[in-house]
């Protein structure tokens, strides 16, 4: 066990004087046998490039494939350090901010863009539809709300008398009755 521990030991020592020498591979299987004997394991770090990626992809509404996301050594076991967790946050925050930004400043533009694109008389003619639509749902949901309130109460006059919550597993004659 100890010459298991000791090798173990040189092995950090030669990884952390340069760990190019290592794939990333390797380094995770480093990684993962230094946590399995308690060793600390010299986490590589990429705020930079984290706060770039996340950055972007929240600009983007998350279009970026998170396979392009950087993927620290020893990431995977030890999870992600402190200051790549801070950095992915300021940049989502920043790609909140600058697509909100954007989206205020550029309305008008957009709308204009938007207008030009569709043409009013088809802009319109979306517009109907869609109250032709919201007409048909509000008729329907209004048709269930009266059924439903027809039979709640029917039941209440009539076979539900004896069926409450608190009757429960005693015999009552909604039952017996039948449908």
């Amino acid at each position: 066990m100890n010459n298991k521990r000791d090798l173990m030991i040189s092995l950090l020592d030669q990884y952390k004087r340069n760990p190019d020498q290592f794939s990333d591979r390797q380094a995770e299987k480093i990684a993962m046998m230094a946590k399995s004997l308690g060793l600390h394991f010299p986490k590589e770090s990429k705020p930079f490039r984290k706060f770039a990626f996340d950055a972007i992809d929240t600009a983007l509404l998350g279009l970026m494939p998170n396979s392009l996301r950087p993927i620290s050594r020893g990431q995977s076991v030890f999870g992600e350090s402190d200051a790549d967790r801070m950095a992915g946050s300021v940049g989502s925050l920043l790609g909140i901010a600058g697509t909100g930004g954007l989206a205020l400043a550029n309305a008008p533009r957009v709308g204009r863009v938007l207008g030009r694109g569709y043409g009013k008389a088809k802009t319109y003619d979306y517009a109907g539809k869609y109250n032709q639509a919201k007409d048909r749902i509000t008729g329907v949901r209004d048709n269930v709300l009266s059924r439903t309130k027809d039979f709640r109460d029917s039941f209440n006059a009539g076979r539900g008398k004896d069926l409450s919550s608190m009757n429960r597993g005693e015999y009552t004659d909604f039952y017996s009755r039948g449908f």
